[in-house]
C-alpha cells in the first residue's frame, strides 16, 4: 500500500482541527442574535441588566458586542421580578449611527427595578444617536428608579429621541420621568413629539422632552411634547412639558408648543409646573425661546402646586 499519501494528510488534519478549535474558542456559547423583533419574558431575580436585544438563554443578558441597531425588541415583568440592574426595551451602540426605535418595556405587578428603565437606549461617540418611538408601560405597582420612554446619548455628533412615550397607572418611581431624552456633546440635541402619561402612583419630577448640550454642542430642541397627570397621581418635583439645557457659549435653546394637561381628582403637585424651560440646570437662558406655543390645560380644581411658568 502506497502510505505517501498518508503522510501529508495526518498534518493538514491537525491544522485543520487545530483551526476549527480556534474558531469554536472564540465563538460565543450561544448564536448570535439579530436585535429585531425579539421578546424577552423576566421571571424571578435577576442580578444583570436586562436587554430586549439581550441574551434570551439568560433573561436578556449583555450578549457580546451590543448591535448598532435595535428595533421592535421588548422586556415584560410582572409578579415575583427583581432586577439587579437596569433594564432596556432595546440598546443599541456604535462609534457611527446608533439607532433604537419602536422597542418597549412593561411592568406589572409587583415587579422590582433597582436601576434605570428604558424603553429604548443608544449610544456613540461619533454619528448620531436615535431613539424614537420607544414606550415604556407600568401598572400594577412595581419599584424602581428614573424611567425613560427612549434616551439618546451621543458624545461626538447629533442625538435625537422623538415620539417616545411613558405610561404609568400605578407603582412608585423614586427617579424622575423622561418621555424623550437626548444628551449631545458635539452637535444638536433634539427631543420632540415625545409624551408622558401618569394616571396613579407616586413619581419624582416629570419632562415630557428633555435636550441637553453639556457645553461643546450647538443647539438643544424640546417642542411638541405632553405630559398628562390625571387619577390620583401623585408628583414630587417639577413638571415640564419640555427641557431645554443649553451650558455653552454660542449654544442656542428651544422649548415651545409643549403642553401640561390636569384632569380628574385634585393632584398634589409640588413644586412648579413648566410649559418650557431653557437654560442650564440652575438658572434660566435669557433672549431664547420658552414660551410660544406651550399651554396649560386645567379641566378640575383643588391642586396644589408652587408655581407656573412659561404657558
Amino acid at each position: 500500500m502506497n502510505k505517501t499519501p498518508l503522510r501529508f494528510a495526518l498534518p493538514c488534519f491537525a491544522v485543520f482541527c487545530f483551526c476549527l478549535g480556534l474558531v469554536f474558542a472564540v465563538l460565543p456559547a450561544h448564536p448570535a442574535l439579530a436585535a429585531t423583533g425579539q421578546t424577552i419574558t423576566i421571571e424571578g431575580y435577576v442580578g444583570h441588566d436586562v436587554y430586549g436585544s439581550g441574551d434570551p438563554l439568560d433573561n436578556g443578558a449583555p450578549f457580546g458586542m451590543p448591535p448598532e441597531s435595535a428595533t421592535g425588541n421588548s422586556v415584560i415583568a410582572g409578579d415575583g421580578v427583581t432586577v439587579g440592574g437596569s433594564m432596556h426595551g432595546g440598546f443599541a451602540y456604535s462609534g457611527g449611527d446608533a439607532t433604537a426605535d419602536t422597542n418597549s418595556v412593561e411592568l406589572s405587578g409587583n415587579a422590582f427595578v433597582d436601576e434605570n428603565v428604558y424603553g429604548g437606549y443608544a449610544q456613540n461617540y461619533g454619528g448620531s444617536a436615535t431613539t424614537n418611538t420607544n414606550s415604556v408601560e407600568i401598572s400594577g405597582g412595581p419599584s424602581l428608579n428614573a424611567v425613560y420612554g427612549g434616551n439618546a446619548y451621543n458624545a461626538g455628533g447629533d442625538a435625537t429621541a422623538n415620539t417616545n412615550s411613558v405610561e404609568i397607572s400605578s407603582g412608585l418611581v423614586y427617579g424622575e420621568v423622561f418621555g424623550g431624552n437626548a444628551y449631545n456633546a458635539g452637535g444638536d440635541a433634539t427631543a420632540n413629539t415625545n409624551s408622558v402619561e401618569i394616571s396613579g402612583g407616586t413619581v419624582n419630577g416629570v419632562y415630557g422632552g428633555y435636550a441637553e448640550n453639556d457645553g461643546t454642542g450647538t443647539a438643544g430642541t424640546a417642542s411638541g411634547n405632553s405630559v398628562i397627570i390625571s387619577g390620583g397621581a401623585a408628583v414630587y418635583g417639577n413638571v415640564y412639558g419640555g427641557y431645554s439645557v443649553v451650558e455653552g457659549y454660542g449654544e442656542s435653546g428651544t422649548a415651545t408648543h409643549n403642553s401640561v394637561t390636569i384632569s380628574s381628582a385634585p393632584i398634589r403637585i409640588i413644586t412648579m409646573l413648566y410649559g418650557g424651560y431653557v437654560g442650564d440646570n440652575s438658572s434660566p437662558a435669557a433672549g431664547m425661546d420658552a414660551f410660544s406655543g406651550n399651554t396649560l390645560n386645567l379641566y378640575s380644581a383643588g391642586h396644589l402646586v408652587a408655581g407656573l411658568y412659561n404657558f
